[in-house]
């Protein structure tokens, strides 16, 4: 089975948070879950520990002027 992703793993990407504030970062790893592609970013890090959050690939852009302009 071959899966066709938008992005790869250590892209930048852009998404708009839970918070509603536009955030920016590099793919971590990808997921499959129920048949839709997730990737894994990095939402928080204190001291050593990373927090990661999965976004839905319909939810990333490759740029911050693309973001914008499909808000």
């Amino acid at each position: 089975m071959v899966i066709e992703t938008k992005y790869n793993i250590g892209d930048e990407v852009f998404w708009v948070g839970y918070d509603g504030i536009w955030h920016s970062g590099r793919i971590l790893g990808i997921f499959i879950i129920d048949n839709k592609i997730k990737y894994v970013l990095s939402e928080l890090k204190i001291r050593k520990r990373t927090y990661a959050i999965y976004v839905d690939e319909v939810d990333l852009f490759p740029t911050k002027e693309e973001l914008l302009k499909n808000l």
